[in-house]
């Protein structure tokens, strides 16, 4: 990762547990992390500055209206969302589902995928047109 493309993510947990763990995986990963502990400050915290991954320890409500929160805002672009959960059934809006308890090997293995979805994003939308001057010249014998 260069420091001109540094992904953000935006870690909506209270758990000590849960944090230390993902913190290092992220860290590992070059991912810059801001931690949220509460599900009703994370929608202002994706305000201020556009995270490329959101991961939300699920508490079924509160998370639940997070994340529709999320994906009914105008963001530009959306982010990649990993629930961590009890269960690991498939959550509505959840690109990725963590089941509890995080191990480092379960966490290493849910991020890397979502790494690569934030790099295949990233690479379909950082691509704009290039425009440049150019002169022509026609002439004989060229």
């Amino acid at each position: 990762m260069t420091p001109q493309m540094t992904f953000e993510c935006l870690l909506v947990s209270r758990n000590p547990v849960v944090i230390g763990t993902l913190y290092r995986t992220l860290q590992d990963l070059s991912i810059s992390t801001r931690i949220c502990l509460h599900s009703s400050k994370a929608l202002n915290a994706l305000a201020d500055g556009g995270a490329d991954l959101v991961v939300i320890d699920w508490e079924d409500e509160v998370s639940t209206q997070l994340l529709q929160r999320i994906w009914k805002k105008g963001l530009r672009q959306k982010p990649t969302v990993v629930a961590i959960a009890e269960q690991e059934s498939w959550i509505p809006g959840a690109h990725i589902v963590l089941r509890k308890p995080v191990t480092p090997e379960s966490t290493a293995k849910s991020l890397r995928d979502a790494y690569s979805r934030m790099l295949l994003d990233y690479r379909r939308h950082a691509r704009c047109a290039y425009r440049d001057r150019h002169r022509v010249r026609h002439g004989r014998g060229n």
